[in-house]
């Protein structure tokens, strides 16, 4: 099975919120999750994201933050980062060679060099705004299926 990770900073904000409207608009045959380049183990969705999420019939509240583990990658996962800075991180510590694609979230849908704003700190009009953004790059994610055939 296929394997699709959103990357972002804390996992709290904008790869919970991909993970959660990615599932919804998949619906199965592909394992998805999400996991912060800087974060810890345990912490909960921004109560802003929960919020955001929760107006697209998504719910957040029973997220967890998760660390991204090299050792969990494999040759059929996909990476979706919110930003280059991420992608940059994850090829340098050499990530590219032990997943199938790393790639920016913009790149894999139309949206050349296009970033996912982060929203934290920031109010609940921005993160209704990163959500509707998430939620359209899902569905593009979805149609285009770019992790088909990693890993073969």
């Amino acid at each position: 099975m296929s394997r699709v990770l959103f990357v972002c900073t804390g996992n709290t904000c904008r790869s919970p919120m991909a993970e959660a409207f990615f599932r919804a608009i998949e619906g199965g045959g592909v394992a998805v999750r999400s996991a912060g380049l800087f974060t810890t183990n345990g912490l909960r969705a921004s109560p802003l994201a929960v919020d955001a999420a929760r107006e697209f019939g998504v719910d957040l509240s029973g997220h967890r933050s998760t660390p991204l583990r090299p050792e969990s990658l494999s040759m059929d996962t996909l990476v979706v980062c919110m930003s280059r800075s991420h992608v940059e991180v994850l090829l340098k510590s050499g990530c590219g060679e032990m997943c199938g694609l790393v790639s920016l979230f913009g790149d894999l849908v139309g949206h050349p060099g296009v970033e996912v704003p982060d929203p934290f700190g920031f109010g609940m009009e921005e993160y209704r705004k990163v959500a509707a953004l998430l939620w359209d790059w899902s569905t593009l994610l979805s149609l285009r299926r770019p992790w088909e055939g990693l890993g073969t």
